[in-house]
Order: structure tokens, then C-alpha cells, then sequence
């Protein structure tokens, strides 16, 4: 099932990185780094969210490192 999930939703995000593309007027490249590069960041982004909201400043820190 989440190998569904995330083939549904890649093919999905395709289609939004080429419209976003086209309307920018940006290259599907350069897009798709940008959003590869967010979609990678995101466990970070919540691991470092979460303990920093938690008073774990140390694991936040050491997460960002």
C-alpha cells in the first residue's frame, strides 16, 4: 500500500513540477531540483520542529548538524 501511495503521488507531482514549469517559466530541471530538494528535507524539517517544540534543543542541534 505505501508503494502505491508514493507511486500515486509521484506521478501526481510530476504533473504539478511541469505545470509550475510552464507557468514560471523556469526549466522542469531546475523545478524538479528544487522540489526534490524540499521533498528530502522534510523528515529533517519535522524532526528538528518537533524536538525544538519538545525543549530537546540538543537533538534539534545535533539534527541540523
Amino acid at each position: 500500500m505505501a508503494a502505491a501511495c508514493v507511486w500515486w503521488a509521484g506521478t501526481r507531482l510530476t504533473g504539478y513540477l511541469d505545470a509550475i514549469a510552464d507557468r514560471t517559466g523556469i526549466g522542469q530541471a531546475f523545478a524538479g531540483m528544487l522540489l526534490l530538494g524540499g521533498i528530502t528535507s522534510l523528515p529533517e524539517i519535522a524532526a528538528a520542529s518537533t524536538s525544538s517544540w519538545t525543549g530537546n534543543a540538543s537533538l534539534a542541534i545535533n539534527n541540523l548538524l
